[in-house]
């Protein structure tokens, strides 16, 4: 959740090798943006299926307020300029 740019992606790389399945969310649509593009140049040394969705992650769907400025801090925030699906 979160996944920003793929950073704790190529953390669990060092970590460990290929995984089966893995499942990025990122409603940030820079940031979402920089992560597919790592993932198109990385994705067959991630994981068997990569799912990446353009959304957040909440205790139920909705749309909620974001704060988004293409940096590790886009948050949920009542007052942010953008309105995501989570």
């Amino acid at each position: 959740c979160g996944s920003y740019n793929g950073d704790t992606i190529k953390q669990l790389l060092q970590k460990k090798n290929k995984i089966d399945r893995l499942a990025c969310f990122e409603p940030d649509g820079k940031n979402f943006a920089k992560l597919a593009e790592f993932l198109s140049k990385n994705g067959s040394k991630i994981a068997n299926t990569i799912s990446v969705f353009p959304c957040g992650v909440f205790s139920k769907t909705t749309q909620l307020k974001f704060s988004g400025d293409n940096s590790v801090n886009s948050t949920l925030d009542e007052s942010g300029s953008q309105t995501i699906q989570c």
